[in-house]
């Protein structure tokens, strides 16, 4: 018989607190009228089924479980669909489980993304839900901080939203453990904070030299304008050293987007990526 992991149950309970929806409205095991699909778990799934035989994670992965979940209608259904398929599209770490999202962007046509690229099309009951199935090898990982980014993306203490978060770093010369980063990988990995305030130092530390500069010029006998020349002419530098980082963290994160469109090989990008990062062949 077909059971609701935990990680569904999960889900289900945090999206009916946040949608106030009937528990009927969340599915999660299909009833009678589900015959495979990612609604049903083994035995339930033909082994000629697609949710099982188009991805090896399906197969390997087949347990008993349910791995799908409906939402149903609720008045932000069409902007909560758009925004997952738009996060799935762009990679983020926490969409890297769903298979696919059956929903209605409009509420007059129903479209499919699909991350194999096999299916693309979906009945009209999705026109009033909207249903997501995840790779069934994923069983046991977290299903809940996709959702918790949508309905609580915007209540941050900064009051931004991811989108803008991701607008303020992104191209800045993203420094990480000693390493550059892209900058959307940081905020999809949660360490935007983190990024934040070490740009915040660096920013305090930066005028804190240029004023030091410019208390040490006029201790020396420097004449006011000269002082001033010599602040816009660092500031000109870190500029100038800015937008080369900008640059290259561009560069390396259309890297990484190849990878993920299998333009490029693995090997090849981090090669590309190390010559970036040391500056080989400029």
């Amino acid at each position: 018989m077909t059971y609701a992991p935990a990680s569904l149950k999960a889900a289900q309970v945090y999206l009916r607190e946040r949608t106030s929806l009937p528990w009927v409205s969340l599915g999660i095991v299909g009833d009678e009228n589900h015959r495979g699909g990612y609604h049903q778990g083994e035995p339930n799934v033909p082994a000629s089924d697609y949710s099982r035989d188009e991805s090896s994670r399906d197969e390997t992965g087949l347990s008993g479980a349910a791995a799908a979940l409906d939402i149903g209608n609720f008045p932000r259904l069409r902007e909560l669909s758009r925004w997952i398929v738009a996060q799935c599209q762009a990679r983020t770490p926490d969409t890297r489980d769903i298979r696919e999202v059956i929903y209605s962007p409009d509420g007059r046509s129903v479209k499919r993304w699909d991350r194999l690229g096999v299916r693309s099309s979906g009945d009209s009951s999705h026109l009033t839900h909207t249903h997501i199935s995840y790779f069934r090898d994923s069983e046991a990982r977290d299903k809940v901080s996709l959702f918790k980014r949508f309905f609580e993306g915007n209540q941050e203490d900064d009051g931004m939203s991811w989108d803008e978060k991701i607008d303020l770093i992104t191209g800045q010369g993203v420094s990480y453990s000693g390493s550059e980063w892209p900058a959307r990988f940081l905020v999809a990995s949660n360490h935007y904070y983190t990024l934040k305030r070490t740009q915040e130092i660096l920013a305090e530390q930066k005028a804190s030299r240029l004023r030091e500069e410019a208390i040490l010029a006029a201790v020396k006998g420097v004449d006011a304008k000269a002082i001033l020349a010599r602040i816009d002419q660092r500031a000109t530098e870190d500029a100038a050293r800015d937008a080369a980082a900008a640059q290259r963290d561009a560069e390396i994160l259309a890297l990484v987007q190849q990878v993920g469109s299998g333009q490029l090989a693995a090997d090849e990008v981090v090669a590309r990526i190390g010559a970036l990062l040391t500056g080989a062949g400029e």
